[in-house]
C-alpha cells in the first residue's frame, strides 16, 4: 500500500488577529489526497501552502468561505512522498 508523508508541520497566521486554536490535524488520507483541518478564534479564508521543501511552499489548496472551522482537501499528491505544510489566511 501507497502512503503520502506529511511529517512535519508549520504553522502560519497571515491576519495579526487570527489565531490557530485548534489543529492542524491530517484527516482521510488516500494515495493522493489528504485533508488538513484546524478551528481559528475568527472567521477567515483556509489556505494550505505545501510542498516537497519546507523552504519552498509553493503549492496551494484553499477554502472558499470565512469560517473558524477550515478544511481543505489538498489534491495532487504523489505516493510514498514526503510533503511540508502551512495553514493560515490569504486576508490582509
Amino acid at each position: 500500500m501507497k502512503s503520502i508523508f506529511f511529517l512535519i508541520l508549520l504553522t502560519s497566521t497571515l491576519v495579526y488577529a487570527q489565531q490557530v486554536i485548534r489543529g492542524p490535524y491530517l484527516q482521510s488520507p488516500t494515495e493522493t489526497t489528504i485533508t488538513i483541518m484546524w478551528r481559528t478564534n475568527v472567521p477567515t479564508n483556509s489556505t494550505v501552502w505545501f510542498g516537497q521543501n519546507p523552504q519552498q511552499l509553493n503549492q496551494t489548496a484553499s477554502g472558499n468561505s470565512n469560517t473558524t472551522e477550515h478544511t481543505v482537501l489538498v489534491t495532487g499528491l504523489n505516493p510514498n512522498t514526503k510533503y511540508y505544510y502551512a495553514v493560515g489566511s490569504q486576508s490582509i
